[in-house]
C-alpha cells in the first residue's frame, strides 16, 4: 500500500447527482465557482488570478521530477444527445518552460479518455490522444517543426456534433482566424483519423444517452520551478453548439438586401440579384451595374477580384464579407 495523500474525515448526510446546469462561461477575472470546479494540486503547487488569467505555479521540483501536477475537474455533465463546444482562450506557455504536458480531457470514467492540448516531450507540441478503456488506443500530434506558430499562444476547441456522433478537435494559434484540426473521433464507430494518421477504437464507447466529463490537466516533469505568468490561460467557454448551414448549390433566382455593420455604412442597404451567369447591384429597387459572376460554396467573385462571401444562419439570411481576392 503506497499512501500518496492523508487527511481527516467526519461522517455527513450527502446527496449526490449529475449537474445538468453543464453550460457556463468562465473568463478568469474572478475565483473559478467551487460548484462547478474543483482545484487539485500536489504540495507545494497552486494556481493564481492575475490580470484575468489563471496561473498554474510550480515549487521547485529537485527531489521530485515528474511527480508534479495541477488538475481542475468540472462538475458540468456534458449531454452526449445535444450539440456543445468547449473553447480555453489564451493558452500560453512561456517559452522558458521545458517538459510539461497541459492537458484539456473528456472521459467517462472506467470506459473512454481522451486529452487535446500542448507539451514539451522532446520540442513543443499539439498532442491528442484516446483510450478506450480496452485494448484500443489512438494518438496524433503537430510538432513545432511543421507549424511553428505553435510556440506561441494558443486557442482550443473541442466540439461535439449529436448527428454524427463526432468529437472533433481543433488549435488557432494567436492571431490566426482559422481553426486546424488536430483529430477527431466517432463514438458510434471508434474511427478516429488526424493529421498524423488514423485509427480505431475497439472497446466499450460511450452511448448517446451518456455524459462525458471535462478537465484540465497540467503536469511537470522538470525540476525548475515555474513562477506566475509562465504557464496559463485566459478563459473557458462551455456552450451549445449550433451546426453551421450549408450554403445552396446555386445563387441563380435569389436576391439578398446587404446591410453593412463594419466597415461603413450607407443610407439604405445595397441590393443584390442573381442570375444563372449575371450579378446585379442596386438600391430602393434602381439598377446600378451588372457583372458576370463565378459561385462555388457561399463565395461570389466577380469583376476579377472583387469578393462577397455568404454565411447563412438560416436558410434566408445571414452574414456577408465583401472584399477582394489578394
Amino acid at each position: 500500500f503506497y499512501a500518496g495523500r492523508a487527511g481527516t474525515f467526519v461522517e455527513s448526510n450527502i446527496s449526490l447527482s449529475l449537474q445538468s446546469n453543464w453550460q457556463r462561461t468562465e473568463t478568469m477575472n474572478s475565483p473559478l465557482s467551487t460548484q462547478y470546479w474543483q482545484v487539485g494540486a500536489t504540495s507545494g503547487d497552486s494556481v493564481a488570478y492575475n490580470e484575468g488569467e489563471l496561473n498554474f505555479i510550480f515549487d521547485h521540483a529537485m527531489d521530485r521530477p515528474g511527480d508534479q501536477e495541477i488538475e481542475i475537474a468540472y462538475a458540468g455533465a456534458l449531454p452526449l444527445d445535444k450539440d456543445w463546444q468547449i473553447v480555453i482562450d489564451d493558452t500560453y506557455v512561456s517559452n522558458s518552460v521545458n517538459g510539461f504536458s497541459m492537458g484539456y480531457q473528456l472521459e467517462l470514467e472506467g470506459s473512454f479518455d481522451c486529452e487535446f492540448g500542448v507539451g514539451d516531450f522532446a520540442g513543443r507540441e499539439v498532442y491528442f490522444y484516446a483510450d478506450d478503456g480496452s485494448d484500443g488506443y489512438y494518438s496524433t500530434n503537430q510538432s513545432s517543426a511543421d507549424d511553428p506558430r505553435i510556440q506561441n499562444g494558443l486557442n482550443f476547441r473541442i466540439l461535439h456534433l449529436a448527428s454524427s456522433r463526432e468529437l472533433i478537435y481543433s488549435y488557432q494559434p494567436d492571431g490566426v482566424s482559422d481553426w486546424t484540426e488536430l483529430a477527431r473521433i466517432n463514438l458510434s464507430t471508434g474511427v478516429a483519423s488526424g493529421l498524423s494518421g488514423n485509427g480505431t477504437l475497439t472497446g466499450q464507447l460511450p452511448s448517446r444517452s451518456q455524459n462525458l466529463f471535462f478537465g484540465v490537466d497540467i503536469d511537470k516533469y522538470s525540476t525548475e520551478a515555474t513562477p506566475i505568468e509562465n504557464i496559463e490561460i485566459g478563459g473557458i467557454e462551455i456552450s451549445g453548439y449550433t451546426p453551421p448551414i450549408a450554403p445552396p448549390a446555386s445563387l441563380a433566382g435569389k436576391s439578398f438586401i446587404l446591410t453593412p455593420s463594419s466597415g461603413g455604412s450607407k443610407s439604405v442597404p445595397d441590393q443584390v440579384t442573381f442570375t444563372a451567369d449575371t450579378i446585379s447591384f442596386g438600391f430602393s429597387g434602381n439598377l446600378l451595374e451588372s457583372d458576370s459572376y463565378n459561385y462555388s460554396d457561399g463565395t461570389v467573385t466577380y469583376d476579377g477580384e472583387e469578393v462577397i462571401e455568404f454565411t447563412y444562419t438560416s436558410s434566408t439570411e445571414g452574414t456577408y464579407e465583401e472584399g477582394y481576392d489578394e
